[in-house]
């Protein structure tokens, strides 16, 4: 089998997201190596996706193109000629999972619309993912900044199938400091779901992700409903 990237798209069935909403959920992932091998499972940041090293497909750059292309790859510290490598792209992202630019059952996309997306709705389509894979233990689960809180869930979620975590760059929760950062940086997004409420119904949160009741981070930038 070779052992270069090969990417895919699995739909995993009716996912129920932690602070309400249900769908029919798509997870896009891309995997390296052998799957006979010991399975890494990586976690991306906010701004990363599946296409942890190497060249990514068209379209798809800056940060979300190879962002670890020195760890992950033959010789490297995370082998894929010893190692199978698995990165899925998180629900409320940008690059094949379902997200708020997806279409929704009206046909138009989910925007706003999309249900709120935390820390543990990745960990759960992550383990969704991997049962369609047939991938039971995971020999080690990795990731930085926002990707090391969803490592960390891992270990809190699903100890049994974790064998080790390397978690980098990372807290269990956000600080005070964060927390207001994320808030100055959701004023916009506030004040648009405002003005759609005086003349429409009731506008949902926009998508999120948290580790923690209390720790939350706006996902990526998503087309509205027109």
């Amino acid at each position: 089998m070779s052992r270069g990237r090969r990417d895919d798209v699995v739909t995993i069935g009716s996912f129920a997201f932690e602070r309400g909403g249900e769908l029919d959920l798509d997870v896009a992932y891309a995997e390296y190596g052998d799957p006979e091998d010991p399975t890494v499972l990586v976690c991306h940041a906010l701004t990363g996706s599946q296409y942890v090293a190497g060249p990514a497909p068209e379209g798809v750059s800056g940060q979300a193109a190879g962002w670890w292309d020195a760890l992950v790859g033959p010789g490297k510290p995370i082998d894929t000629r010893a190692y199978h490598v698995v990165c899925a792209n998180v629900p409320g992202s940008c690059y094949g999972t379902t997200g708020p630019a997806s279409e929704g059952p009206d046909g138009e996309p989910y925007g706003a619309d999309f249900p709120p997306v935390t820390v543990s709705d990745w960990t759960r389509s992550q383990a969704r993912l991997l049962d369609e894979l047939g991938v039971e233990t995971l020999y080690a689960v990795v990731g930085g900044s926002v990707g090391g809180m969803n490592a960390l869930d891992w270990a809190k979620r699903y100890p049994e199938r974790v064998e080790r975590v390397a978690a980098i760059a990372t807290s269990p929760r956000l600080d005070a400091q964060c927390l207001g950062l994320n808030t100055a940086a959701d004023a916009p997004s506030r004040a648009t779901r405002t003005s759609r409420a005086a003349t429409t119904t009731a506008v949902p949160n926009p998508t999120r992700v948290s580790p923690s009741p209390g720790a939350s981070a706006t996902s990526c930038t998503s087309r509205r409903r027109r």
